[in-house]
C-alpha cells in the first residue's frame, strides 16, 4: 500500500497514519533498566471507600499513579515483600483483589495515547 492510501472499516475511511496507531506502528518505547529495581504493577479493585483511599495513599509513597486503580513501582526485593505486607494488611481479601504483576529490571513497554500519567489526584471523600 502506499503511504497515503486510505482504508475503509465499518464504513468509516481510516487513514494510514491512524492504522499505523492501532497495528503499533508508532508506539512510544519506553526501556527501563535499574539493575538491582524491578518495575512492578500495582492493580487493585477495593469496594470499601476507607480501605481504598488508604492503599492509594500507600502506593503513592511507593510509585507513580498511571490509572484510577493502578501504579507503575521500581522497587528492591526487600521493598516489595514491604509493600506486599502493607497492601495486604489494608485489603479484605474475601471483598477486595489486589494483583502485583514483577516484570525484570531491562523490560521495554510500548505506551500509546497522550493522556500520560496521572500528576493530578483526585480528591476522596470518605462520608
Amino acid at each position: 500500500m502506499r503511504p497515503n492510501t486510505m482504508l475503509i472499516a465499518c464504513g468509516e475511511v481510516l487513514s494510514m497514519s491512524w492504522w499505523k496507531r492501532i497495528c503499533g506502528l508508532d508506539a512510544e518505547t519506553i526501556e527501563y533498566d535499574q539493575p538491582n529495581k524491578k518495575l512492578v504493577l500495582v492493580v487493585y479493585d477495593i469496594t470499601d471507600n476507607k480501605r481504598r483511599y488508604r492503599v492509594h495513599k500507600c502506593l503513592k509513597s511507593y510509585g507513580t499513579r498511571v490509572q484510577r486503580s493502578a501504579f507503575e513501582c521500581f522497587l528492591t526485593e526487600t521493598q516489595y515483600y514491604e509493600l506486599a505486607k502493607k497492601l495486604r494488611y489494608y485489603i479484605k481479601e474475601d471483598e477486595d483483589l489486589l494483583r502485583l504483576y514483577k516484570f525484570p529490571a531491562n523490560t521495554t513497554m510500548d505506551c500509546w495515547g497522550n493522556i500520560g500519567r496521572l500528576e493530578k489526584e483526585d480528591d476522596f471523600w470518605i462520608v
